[in-house]
Formats: structure tokens, sequence, C-alpha cells
């Protein structure tokens, strides 16, 4: 073997240590075990030293989770000042050219993250829920503004398309802010856009069904702004049972509570191919699956290029857990939370919504791939090409030139495997996303009395007890299972 050979060798030996294929779950995982098992204090020192999450591309990750475990740990101030820095990182950030180019030549883990759009609603969502835990309702109100500003710009990137427009669990959250803030008219116009999304999807929006609350909480938001056909209209569109007219003397207690683990991102690895008839891979479940390509991207020459290639596409894994039966009692009474987000079921349909644009972007980076390899290659075989002339100044025979293009063909080919194994080492998914966040989020409403009231909530072997004061407002809270 000379020398070169041996290089080649040890370059081909060193990718699996230079590209590692450590999904993002995996280099976080000591943090979530640790969070899971409540221990926020370990979790915040891990959190804090973890060198992936310091990289600038990732600072977003850093800070929702900061945010989240300040919020676990019941320190508000702490948990919204970072979820404040994780707001201005999604302001002031955008993918710059270069972010462009390392996703479309590398891989987009390498891009600077941004947040999926539903985790840019649940930044709100404890952000709200930290003010009120502060006394600070204005802040609370602003939020609700945010709220819509996210909605806007969701609906203004998806407009023409039949699309993850806007978020109901969000809608439904804003409602409730603006009647915590005494807006009654502002209430129901979120109230009604949170019912017409279910409405328009048959009853059922990502996973959940129209909650009965949601049905009571907008006809009683439409006679409160005096808009008593309005009223009628949704008590009969959404089959609502009977209205709560009565109001509580000493107002309402709603409780959010989160159970389980979001689904966490993993990377599937298709072998592409091409028939006659277009491109296909097969499936985890052994079937062929064909894939669209849009022609007005890719020419023939592009898409020949791309023949029995490997891409790297992201798809989202819900994780199992026990979820026991949430038991909720004031002054002898049950009460029921209802459903009002699925992550699981959100996050599946959101991948589906956007599989077509990752395959498109996979096989883009492997056109940028194979560019290349063939550019090294031809490279390589240039730089390595002898002259005709020997040292002595006399000129070479045939069977010595054509040994010499060997030698410089097998160099450049060389060269050529070596940019295929990089490039199929660094062909990765992008895996990061908020794990920390639940995987169903429910909701109760609960009247109050005035003076003290105290709710005893439990669910297994976990018991929580909330104390209020009714004074005739609404009040939001929150309880988070722990565990998987």
């Amino acid at each position: 073997m000379n020398g070169f050979s041996k290089r080649v060798w040890i370059g081909l030996l060193c990718i699996p240590v230079l590209f590692s294929c450590a999904t993002y779950q995996r280099k976080l995982s000591a943090y979530y075990q640790q969070v899971d098992a409540g221990h926020y204090e370990r979790a915040d020192a891990l959190l804090s030293s973890n060198g992936f999450l310091q990289r600038d591309r990732n600072q977003l990750l850093y800070y929702m989770e900061k945010g989240k475990l300040f919020h676990l740990r019941g320190l508000y101030d702490s948990s919204n000042l970072y979820f404040n820095k994780a707001d201005d990182f999604i302001e002031e950030k955008r993918k710059s050219a270069g972010d462009v180019f390392l996703g479309a030549s590398v891989n987009p883990m390498l891009q600077t993250y941004l947040g999926e759009d539903h985790e840019r609603f649940l930044i709100h969502y404890y952000k709200a829920i930290n003010y009120l835990q502060l006394g600070n309702t204005e802040g609370a109100r602003v939020e609700a503004r945010r709220i819509q500003l996210s909605e806007d710009a969701l609906n203004d990137k998806t407009r023409k398309e039949n699309k993850y427009q806007q978020d109901a669990f969000a809608l439904i959250l804003q409602g409730l802010l603006y009647e915590a803030a005494g807006e009654a008219n502002n209430a129901f116009i979120s109230y009604r856009n949170a019912a017409e999304l279910y409405l328009r999807s048959g009853g059922n929006y990502y996973g959940v069904a129209l909650p009965n609350q949601l049905k009571q909480d907008l006809i009683s938001a439409a006679r409160a702004s005096g808009f008593g056909d309005q009223a009628d209209y949704y008590a009969n569109a959404t089959k609502a049972k009977e209205e709560m007219n009565m109001q509580p003397a000493g107002g309402w207690l709603v409780v959010f509570i989160e159970t389980g683990s979001a689904p966490v991102k993993q990377e599937i690895r298709y072998s592409v191919t091409q028939g006659a008839n277009g491109f296909y891979f097969y499936g985890n479940d052994g079937l062929r699956q064909d894939i669209f390509i849009d022609r007005n991207r890719f020419n023939d020459n592009q898409l020949s290029q791309i023949r029995n290639t490997t891409i790297a596409i992201p798809y989202y894994q819900p994780r199992s857990f026990n979820s026991p039966a949430v038991q909720i009692r004031l002054n002898g009474n049950n009460y029921r939370a209802e459903d009002v987000a699925n992550m699981n079921a959100l996050c599946a349909r959101l991948m589906q919504e956007r599989m077509g644009k990752e395959i498109a972007n996979a096989l883009i980076r492997q056109l940028v791939k194979k560019v290349a390899e063939k550019g090294s290659e031809a490279i390589a075989t240039a730089a390595a090409q002898k002259s005709d002339t020997k040292k002595d100044g006399t000129k070479k025979t045939e069977a010595e030139k054509r040994k010499d293009a060997q030698n410089a063909e097998a160099i450049g080919a060389a060269v050529g495997l070596i940019m295929n194994v990089v490039n199929s080492a660094t062909e990765k998914a992008d895996t990061r996303n908020w794990q920390s966040l639940p995987a169903f989020i429910q909701y109760v409403r609960i009247p109050l009395q005035v003076g003290v009231n105290t709710i005893e909530l439990s669910a297994g072997n976990q018991q929580k007890t909330i104390t209020v004061q009714g004074n005739g407002g609404i009040q939001l809270q929150n309880w988070i299972l722990r565990g998987r």
C-alpha cells in the first residue's frame, strides 16, 4: 500500500469521529432524565454545561429549556427572563446566506434553530402563566396580544396552503387571558376563531375534539358582549348542550394540566431510486413510497445525478407513558378536565404537511454534494497528472504515459470516494426540538366561592393542592405532572 493509499484509508477511518450521527435527544439525554425525575437543580447544572447548546445556532433551544426549567422550579421571574431572550432571538435572527448554504450543502443541523411554529405559541403560554403567578396581569395581557402577532405571521406563511395556519390552543388561551383582563369582546373573538377552526375541521383539530368548555365560553362571551344572535348561532353550530349562565360569586379558576413528554425528532434514512415513472423509496413498512418531484426545481440532468442516493428525513416519534386519570375536587364536587392540545397528533401532522419540502431539500443537498464529489475528483486527477517529459528531458513512452494517467485517475477516484463517504456521513436530518414540552394539555374551569378555595388534584401517585382567593374574576394556573 503506497503512501497516498494509506492517507486515504486513515481519512476514511476518521470520518465517523468527525461526523457524529447522534441525534439531539441523545446529546441531551442526561439533562432530560434529570428533568423527568424532578431533579431540577441537577438538570440546570447539566443544561448550563452542555457545549452543544452553547453554540450560537442552538441558543434558542437553550433559552427555551432554561425558561421551562425555571418555570418548573417556580422561579417565574427567571423563567420569563429566558423566555424573553427566546422571543428576542426569534425576532432578531433570520436565516442568513451562510445558514442557507450549510443547510443546502451539508445538513440542516448546522443552521440556526428558529423553533417550530407550535413551540413559539407555547413560549407565550408559559410566559402568560408566569406573569399571572407574579400578579402581573398587564404582562399576561401583552402575551395575549403577542399570540395574535404569532397567529398572523403563521397565517401569512401558509396562506395559500391547506396547512397549519392557526393554533386552536393558543386562541383558547388568548380568550382566557382577555377574559381575565375584563375584555369580553376580545375574548369572544378569540373563542370564536378557535371554534371556527374546529368547525371547519369537522369538530377535530389536530387530534383534539372541540372542547365542551370552549362552546360554553364562546356563548358566554358572546352574551357578555351583547351579541345574542352570535350566542344563539354558535349554540346551534357547536351543538352545545346547555349554557352555564350563572357567574359564580368567587369567579373562576382555570387549571391547565400537562402530562407526558412531547414527541422527539428522530432521523430516518431512505435510499432513493429512480424508476421508469419517477423516484421512489421503500419506507419502514417495506412498502414502496412514491416521491413527488417538482420539475420546476430540477432539470433532467440534475435528476440523473440523484439515482440510488441516500437522504435523511426527520420524523416525530411519540414517547409512551402511563397516563393516570386526573381527579379534581372542590367542596365535595368533582370536575373533569378536557383535552385542549395533543402534541403527538399535532407534530405528526405537521411533519406530514411538510414532508414534500423536506424531501426536496434533501435532494438538493445530494445534488450539491454530487457536484462537489465530481469537482474534487476532477481537480485531484488533474493535480496528480504528471508531465510527459522525464527529469532528464526525454519524452516518456506511451506505456509510461498510460501508467501516469491510470495513477492520476486512481488518485482522483480515491479523492472522490473520500468525498462520497464524507457526504454520506454528513447527511443528517435536523432532529432538534423543544423536548421538555408535554405530550398533552388538558384544562378545566372550576367555579369558586368568595374567600378561600382549596382545590385538590391527584393523578396516580402525584397530588397537588391549589389554594386561591375567590375574587369574582378568572384566574389561571397550571399543573405539570412528572415523568413520561
